[in-house]
């Protein structure tokens, strides 16, 4: 269970950085809403401990219940979807209202994890005339797509999910559903080059006009533009990305192929769910409901990151020795 590791292997640059964009994100989820503060910092610490206790444990020992985590999974989509708990006509939560809610699956989690899979299978070797191949497969797709969309009760996707697809294509004919995301790039824009400062809270700013709601998740970037400009949502940006190299470097050096798609495929996570976010925030893609990693308020999406990180980082320290 516990290898004999040696500290000075330890990656501590990966560490420094996760509790780095940690800290930004309760930053920013205080001054988008301090009544969450409390509880995400809570929960920031319980992630760290299991980080730092999961980064001890061998991943070879881990992956061996790779079934039984899979299994564990699909028992809570079961169970979000016959009891789960509905918050603002959504049902993706379990647990008690208000008290302790985990959500085992986000919006856009099938893309997420078909990118992913993605990711793993080119690693693994997938030949490159295959991948053209499937590229030039998703033009037609794309375009038989957009033109399902527009048919009128669409098989196989809700009316919100439409109506989000289309509002973003032709915005002039959805206005109001574009609200959301309209407000976020202006409150980004308003930031400037090194914003207005955190906890701001003159009339001024877009999120004490609440124009912007549930800012502290899925758009908390728009509270790190407007607060800490142009300059602050680089840095943030820069950090995220360095978390993302850190494990592409780590998934290069694993001591086997496990190590190696299990780095990749948090890579993979964080790099992509972090494009989304940020591409909804900024209003280059439609509208998902999906977390900005180590940043948005949700402490699922804070478990499920750090569990990766840990992982990432007892890979780390078995890698090939030179």
């Amino acid at each position: 269970m516990f290898e004999e590791y040696r500290l000075r292997n330890y990656n501590f640059k990966l560490l420094f950085l996760v509790l780095t964009s940690i800290v930004l994100g309760t930053l920013s989820i205080n001054s988008a809403d301090s009544s969450y503060l409390k509880k995400q910092i809570a929960g920031a610490v319980i992630c760290v401990i299991g980080l730092i206790a999961l980064s001890l444990i061998s991943y070879k020992l881990i992956s061996k219940f790779y079934m039984v985590l899979y299994v564990v999974n699909i028992v809570l989509l079961i169970a979000v979807k016959t009891s789960g708990i509905v918050v603002n006509n959504a049902r993706r939560w379990l647990g008690v209202k208000d008290v302790l809610m985990i959500q085992p699956s986000e919006l856009s989690t099938t893309v997420d994890i078909f990118v992913i899979l993605f990711a793993m299978l080119f690693i693994a070797g997938l030949s490159y005339k295959l991948i053209l191949i499937g590229a030039l497969c998703l033009i037609p797709l794309a375009g038989s797509f957009l033109w399902y969309i527009k048919q009128p009760d669409p098989m196989f996707l809700k009316e919100y999910q439409r109506t989000r697809i289309l509002s973003h294509l032709y915005p002039e004919d959805y206005g109001e559903t574009m609200t959301q995301q309209n407000n976020s790039v202006m409150a980004i824009g308003s930031g400037q080059l090194t914003g207005k400062g955190l906890n701001n809270s003159t009339i001024t700013t877009v999120k004490d006009a609440n124009l912007i709601s549930e800012q502290q998740t899925d758009f908390i970037f728009s509270v790190v533009g407007e607060e800490l400009g142009f300059v602050g949502s680089s840095i943030l940006v820069v950090i995220l990305g360095l978390i993302v190299l850190q494990c592409i470097k780590v998934a290069r050096k694993a001591n086997d192929d496990k190590g190696t798609f299990i780095a990749t495929g948090v890579a993979t996570l964080i790099g992509f769910q972090t494009f989304i976010n940020i591409g909804v925030a900024t209003s280059l893609l439609p509208n998902t409901g999906i977390p900005l990693p180590f940043i948005s308020y949700g402490l699922s999406s804070l478990v499920t990151c750090c569990a990766g990180i840990g992982m990432v980082i007892n890979i780390s320290l078995q890698r090939r020795k030179y």
